[in-house]
């Protein structure tokens, strides 16, 4: 990664109709980008405009990062997060960040994370896993002795999806890659993270370890529990 890539949002550009909705929206906006302009991260992370809210999680390589949860007056790119379940993660990592058992985990090391843009010239995707652009990067970089673990992360609805699913092999493929690279400071893994609770996944045979072994995390258990264990199997 570069200052300069790509994958780096360097502006978001917004299309706002042209009533009093829109111009109570564009309002709260540019109220928004002064505050992260001055680098007022709390204050910003309290932002809303009615169904459209800011995640300023600032372990994320740039912010804000946007929810909209309902209908707006406006169209915005990049996207904003289209599942409940990118912002659940987003949210659910920067509380674990900050307890006492996300600390002891994470150690010495930073820990930078980056929204994955899911085309190939700018994302970074899988060929092998069905074309699958995850849709968060997450490192955990040791600052003294330049090793990095580098995760490649998807929350998604698993209730339907066959346990077959190539996406679900990804977890393999990166172990093979990092063997290609053959880089002793570099570890790779991968994971996803259902917003499906293990109950009510159909096509299912297995026992929820039996997934949690494919690096598969169940969201509905709760931040503190499965990112401890997703922490625990990057480590």
């Amino acid at each position: 990664m570069k200052e300069e890539d790509d994958a780096l949002l360097k502006v978001y550009h917004f299309e706002i109709e042209n009533d009093s909705d829109g111009e109570a929206y564009e309002k709260k906006i540019k109220a928004l980008q002064l505050l992260v302009k001055d680098g007022k991260i709390g204050e910003a992370s309290q932002w809303n405009a009615g169904q459209m809210v800011a995640i300023c999680f600032d372990r994320h390589l740039y912010y804000p990062l946007f929810a909209i949860e309902g209908a707006v007056p406006l169209k915005m790119r990049p996207l904003s997060f289209d599942a409940p379940g990118e912002v659940q993660f987003v949210r659910d990592l920067e509380t674990f960040y900050e307890s006492p058992i996300g600390q002891k985990l994470i150690g010495k090391r930073s820990l930078y994370l980056l929204r994955n843009a899911d085309t190939k010239a700018k994302g970074l995707g899988f060929a092998l896993a069905g074309n699958f652009y995850p849709d968060f990067l997450l490192w955990l970089v040791d600052d003294e002795t330049g090793e990095q673990w580098l995760n490649f992360i998807d929350p998604k609805g698993l209730r339907q999806m066959n346990l077959n699913d190539p996406k679900l092999g990804l977890y393999k493929e990166v172990k093979v890659l990092q063997k290609k690279l053959g880089d002793p400071k570099l570890t790779l893994n991968a994971f996803i993270i259902s917003g499906t609770q293990f109950a009510s996944l159909l096509n299912v045979s297995c026992k929820q370890a039996d997934l949690e072994d494919r690096n598969v995390l169940f969201m509905p258990d709760g931040g503190p529990v499965y990112l401890k264990k997703m922490f625990e199997r990057i480590a």
